[in-house]
């Protein structure tokens, strides 16, 4: 368990969403 991997995966999570949302609306 790695709380810095989360927070990686979290924001590349978020990265991902923020950029595709646009695209679908």
């Amino acid at each position: 368990y790695t709380p810095v991997g989360k927070a990686e995966q979290g924001k590349f999570a978020l990265e991902v969403a923020s950029k595709t949302l646009p695209f679908y609306k």
